[in-house]
């Protein structure tokens, strides 16, 4: 699934979840153990594209955001992905 990704730190340009940020933003093609954990971790997220459904915001900010709508069945678990990635600075 194609996602915007908009992470705490509005100028963090580097690596989170095998995904690349510049100027505190990422659009890529995540799989769901990546949205699982950009959503834990408190990212805003807004789904671009899945299953012909676009711009749908995904999940606002901290933990009172609603779920994502993740009926792609994608499944992941290549390494680096998860729980176990990290790298963004703390705000």
């Amino acid at each position: 699934m194609k996602v915007r990704i908009e992470a705490k730190v509005k100028d963090y340009t580097g690596i989170s979840a095998c995904v690349a940020f510049a100027n505190g933003v990422a659009e890529a093609g995540i799989t769901e153990n990546q949205l699982a954990y950009f959503k834990r971790a408190g990212y805003r997220l807004t789904i671009l594209g899945n299953s012909g459904k676009g711009g749908k915001p995904a999940v606002g900010k901290g933990k009172d955001s609603k779920p994502a709508d993740t009926d792609s069945g994608k499944t992941g678990g290549d390494a680096g992905e998860g729980d176990s990635v990290g790298g963004e600075p703390e705000a």
